[in-house]
């Protein structure tokens, strides 16, 4: 088994939605509102439910504008809508990897990971992802396989 491609993609994701808690909240009170007010005139339930709507797909674009991956050389985070921008870091450059977690956030695996090539400088900073102990480790593991 001669291992990964370089170029072969090991993790791709997105900030959670669980990030977008404003957003989240105004969605929840237009269903209810919608729910609610619905039962007296139509117009109510078409509103809350077109507010909840357009305030998903408006979280939806603002998640899938920030992607985060990890190849067996690098890592890094794209984001933009039409036009993207990017930052990476070589894996073997990485020499501080930092999880955040906070909060009941935090309880339930979502952190932060900051990668840092030297200083105190952030290279790429992967926000609000599930998981992110593991995210860490895989990194890690990266690097113990080029030693």
């Amino acid at each position: 088994d001669p291992g990964p491609q370089p170029d072969s993609l090991l993790l791709r994701c997105h900030p959670t939605a669980l990030r977008y808690r404003k957003s989240l909240i105004l969605a929840m009170l237009g269903i209810a509102f919608g729910l609610c007010l619905g039962p007296t005139d139509i117009w109510y339930f078409i509103g809350g439910f077109a507010v909840s709507s357009l305030t998903i797909i408006g979280l939806l674009i603002a998640r899938g504008t920030r992607v985060y991956t990890v190849t067996p050389r690098r890592v890094e985070f794209i984001w933009g809508l039409i036009a993207k921008s990017s930052n990476e870091v070589r894996i073997e450059d990485i020499r501080i990897i930092n999880v955040r977690k906070r909060g009941l956030a935090g309880l339930i695996g979502i952190g932060t990971i900051e990668f840092s090539s030297a200083g105190d400088s952030i290279d790429v900073m992967f926000t609000d992802i599930w998981k992110a102990q593991r995210v860490k480790a895989l990194v890690r593991e990266l690097q113990d396989k080029m030693d």
